[in-house]
């Protein structure tokens, strides 16, 4: 037998015999967060709120962003975890790459 015929018989066996040919999945594996979570991007990520910008609230006053609101949860997980959130408002991704958050 040719050496391409019996790779490609092994390659061929070694698929058929797979968890997923066979119709199992494997079992997920939970990883639960660490220490921190860090978050970066634009107003979204930093929480900006009209409101509450007009309002000459300092950052930490902005406070209910998404990034927040999953830091909650996932707190609920690892009641420890930190969350650092480098959001910028009007960040793009130059400013981003480049520093000079505006």
């Amino acid at each position: 037998m040719a050496p391409a015929r019996i790779i490609a018989c092994a390659l061929g066996a070694a698929l058929l015999a797979s968890p997923v040919a066979l119709g199992q999945t494997p079992r997920p594996v939970f990883a639960p967060p660490q220490r921190y979570y860090l978050a970066l991007g634009d107003s979204l990520a930093y929480g900006i709120q009209p409101a509450r910008f007009e309002a000459g609230l300092p950052p930490s006053g902005f406070d209910t962003g998404y990034v927040d609101v999953f830091a909650r949860a996932l707190r609920t997980l690892a009641p420890g975890l930190r969350v650092v959130n480098y959001g910028c408002p009007g960040e793009t991704t130059v400013t981003f790459a480049r520093g000079g958050c505006p």
